[in-house]
């Protein structure tokens, strides 16, 4: 095929897909009627600013993020504080979703779209709640699945119902609402990447400790220290996981921390020394089904700064005044680096190798 007759045919394409989105939109605002088009919450828009709370119930449990003087915080998580940008993103969404498509009323087909109410066993809707500082509400509705076709041809769409309605609708918008703390809670942890790690000491609850350096001549820019003749490692990934174990640490959920909060003979202990003399110490211990790190202390080591004192103080300044006096709930992929004891990387190696 020529190359005309491949932008001839990419040119009929094109207006095929539009005139089918546009029959689609008109189809739309047929079904709508009157009200295709019309804005959910036709007043938030204009009370942005007073909003004062948000009340997010999932499967997952309640959520209550509220407005303090120092900004949004997650009242389930110990008052810790919340993105920003995300509560901005949920109430802007809010304040544009539009009617579309008129859907079922039937209670029985609820579930298809995703709009019960989440206390019903198994619901995968979320329910979200705003008020003002007086408590009066300003925005309640149920979101539901996503539907992918309106998301191709316009911004976005998604199944809602307002509480005590029966009727369900098809909206335009872009709204993403989760009911988990994670996807909410201001992070990460703590970022450093594991090029800025010099050394690590990892020390289970037993005594075992391993010790992880630099070393560009390994496999994976990390070795063991203290390996015998006889040993191996069973994976050359292990060093590089515990040197990596401080970059973009993801959390769950968070709490306040509470003084002797960790059994004394069940705490792994782990101190990073970076290149540019930043110390890291923290503390991680399992407590009902999760594993969950505090950061313990962050210093500096004058021995080992190879940038200005004052660039290292006072980046050790700004990750103790984030995480001092909190302990967060990490996932597995995180804890485990610093969960393996020593026995369980590295091994004997076979005679004759």
């Amino acid at each position: 095929m020529s190359a005309r007759a491949l932008k001839i045919l990419a040119i009929c394409t094109l207006i095929g897909v539009l005139a089918a989105g546009w029959a689609v939109r008109l189809e739309w605002a047929s079904w709508g009627g009157q009200e295709y088009g019309n804005k959910i919450f036709p007043d938030l828009a204009a009370e942005i600013e007073s909003v004062d709370r948000l009340v997010v119930e999932s499967r997952h449990g309640r959520m209550t993020v509220k407005r303090t003087a120092a900004g949004w915080v997650l009242a389930e998580s110990d008052n810790h504080p919340v993105q920003n940008k995300v509560v901005q993103k949920t109430l802007f969404g809010l304040s544009e979703l539009r009617k579309v498509e008129p859907k079922t009323q039937k209670k029985e087909r609820y579930s298809r779209l995703a709009l019960q109410y989440p206390t019903v066993k198994n619901a995968e809707s979320k329910r979200v709640q705003v008020f003002d500082k007086d408590q009066k509400p300003l925005a309640d509705i149920l979101v539901g699945n996503e539907n992918l076709l309106l998301q191709v041809i316009r911004e976005g769409g998604l199944y809602i119902r307002k509480p005590g309605e029966a009727q369900t609708w098809l909206a335009g918008g872009d709204l993403t609402v989760s009911g988990e703390p994670k996807d909410w809670l201001a992070g990460p942890i703590i970022d450093i990447p594991k090029g800025r790690i010099a050394k690590a000491i990892v020390t289970h609850p037993l005594g075992d400790t391993m010790v992880v350096v630099k070393d560009t001549e390994a496999k994976r820019g990390f070795s063991l220290e203290g390996l015998g003749p006889d040993e191996k490692l069973i994976s050359d990934f292990y060093p590089s996981d515990i040197g990596r174990a401080l970059a973009d640490l993801e959390m769950i959920d968070a709490r306040r921390y509470r003084p002797g909060q960790f059994p004394k003979g069940a705490i792994i202990r782990a101190e990073f020394l970076t290149i540019d003399g930043l110390v890291v110490r923290l503390e991680m211990a399992r407590q009902d089904g999760a594993d969950w790190i505090r950061i313990a202390s962050v210093t500096v080591s004058p021995d080992r700064a190879t940038r200005s004192a004052a660039g290292i103080a006072e980046e050790a300044a700004a990750i103790r005044k984030s995480t001092d006096g909190w302990v967060y709930s990490v996932p597995e992929f995180e804890s485990v680096h610093l969960k393996r004891n020593r026995a369980a990387i590295v091994e004997r190696k076979e005679q004759g190798s």
